[in-house]
């Protein structure tokens, strides 16, 4: 699953990427999820503009974190072409239904300030079956718009200083809308 991945400087993309994609997503169904004027932590939502749950390093389910986090660290090590490096990591689940209007672009530079990483970056895992290709995700590479499809169970990672938007939404709530794992690598020095 992690082999052959499509990587270059600024992004990864690797297919098939959790072994048993359906229980994340039944995991991530069970979650609370929060907008900007409800959520626990502000900072949380940076300029997302839909639902999102806690970071999961604060669930109960600590085997789940776990489990992901490996993966994600895995795919990080892809990225970053080397096996040890020190980060911070958080993930949640997000999603945006059809009343979100998209693309909005941004970047996380935000998470950087005030904070001693030497870089960032930041990405989705695709939780839909069967979503439209287009709600995919859009980066900026060279004043160039590069969109990666939506397509279940793919990992799409990026630079975070780029801007990037979801590119698309759909459903109404989080059981039909474009969810998405979501995660972000604060690197340090």
């Amino acid at each position: 699953y992690l082999v052959m991945p499509k990587r270059n400087k600024t992004h990864l993309i690797i297919n098939n990427f959790f072994t048993e994609p359906d229980k994340i997503v039944a995991f991530a169904l069970k979650q609370k999820f929060y907008n900007k004027e409800t959520h626990p932590d502000k900072k949380a939502m940076l300029a997302f503009p839909g639902h999102r749950t806690e970071f999961l390093h604060i669930h109960k389910n600590k085997k789940m974190y776990n489990k992901i986090s490996s993966m994600l660290s895995k795919a990080a090590q892809l990225f970053l072409e080397k096996d040890d490096f020190k980060a911070k990591l958080r993930i949640a689940f997000s999603y945006t239904d059809k009343d979100v209007y998209m693309p909005q672009f941004h970047t996380d530079n935000d998470e950087l300030k005030g904070n001693t990483y030497d870089h960032a970056f930041a990405g989705v895992v695709y939780l839909n079956k069967d979503a439209p290709l287009s709600a995919g995700t859009i980066v900026v590479v060279n004043n160039k718009g590069f969109k990666c499809s939506n397509e279940y169970n793919k990992l799409f990672m990026y630079d975070s200083n780029l801007k990037h938007s979801g590119a698309g939404t759909f459903g109404k709530n989080k059981k039909d809308s474009r969810l998405v794992l979501t995660f972000y690598f604060g690197v340090f020095k």
